[in-house]
């Protein structure tokens, strides 16, 4: 498949980040349930240490979830009104109406 406008080319990016990020949540959340309770092996422990970062890495993720799709909306064109994801509702100001007579 050949993109060749540069608004789905864009929205391409997007989505593969999107899924790329949904992805390591759920091998980082995968991997934290399963060694959660394993044996370990004393002060220099590798899975120890293994779970302090990922669980930092995941403390870490929410702020840059919430700068990317920021920058998502920012980028998808979008400039003059708020970016609407669908869970929002169209309300009357956003569509431009106006209710003085």
């Amino acid at each position: 498949m050949h993109i060749t406008h540069p608004a789905k080319r864009r929205r391409a990016a997007a989505i593969v980040c999107c899924l790329l990020y949904c992805l390591f949540m759920a091998l980082s959340f995968a991997y934290l349930a399963k060694e959660a309770h394993h044996d370990c092996a004393g002060h220099d422990c590798a899975v120890c240490a293994t779970l302090r970062l990922l669980s930092n890495l995941l403390r870490a993720a929410a702020p840059a979830a919430a700068a990317a799709w920021a920058a998502a909306c920012l980028l998808s064109g979008n400039t003059g009104r708020p970016c609407n994801s669908g869970a929002g509702r169209l309300t009357l100001v956003l569509q431009n109406v106006k209710l003085s007579e």
